[in-house]
């Protein structure tokens, strides 16, 4: 289902937006490569990182800032979006990975979520080590959208597990 990897792929590049500034090693200035001669030096910010890889995706057909209809359900998309995916991903801060939380970041995780379950959702706290996160699943219902929004987050899909 083409929708629902879209979106998912979309909360990725989110999560890697939204983290950002949370870390990663330094390699040392070596390059990162992807297939088909993808690739971006490990010395550039995260943002450029992020850009880096939304223009591979483009470059290949896929602009993650447009909006895909809700009928767009197309397997043979699906798999060209895997393929772009997998020669992008590195050009992503940590490869697309992402690092694990400092103790303040856990305690803010698991804050998101109780605020989220006192809104109305079963949100588990995030797990020892793991980000705060939720999924496109949870993204796409309506009750964790509306108790997301009262804890005072954006409306941008945020972090997965």
């Amino acid at each position: 289902m083409v929708a629902g990897r879209w979106r998912a792929l979309t909360v990725g590049v989110a999560v890697v937006a939204l983290l950002a500034g949370c870390g990663g090693g330094d390699d040392g200035g070596r390059k990162v490569a992807g297939l088909q001669g993808a690739s971006a030096s490990s010395t550039g910010t995260d943002e450029d990182k992020v850009r880096e890889y939304k223009k591979c995706m483009r470059e290949r057909g896929f602009d993650l800032d447009a909006k895909l209809p809700a009928d767009a359900a197309d397997p043979e998309r699906d798999r060209k979006s895997d393929e772009a995916d997998k020669a992008c991903e590195p050009l992503l801060p940590n490869g697309g990975q992402p690092t694990p939380p400092d103790a303040k970041e856990m305690d803010e995780g698991r804050q998101k979520a109780k605020c989220i379950r006192e809104h109305g959702y079963d949100m588990p706290d995030p797990l020892p080590g793991k980000r705060f996160g939720f999924n496109a699943e949870q993204w796409n219902d309506e009750r964790f959208q509306k108790a997301f929004m009262a804890c005072g987050a954006s409306p941008q899909p945020g972090p997965t597990r």
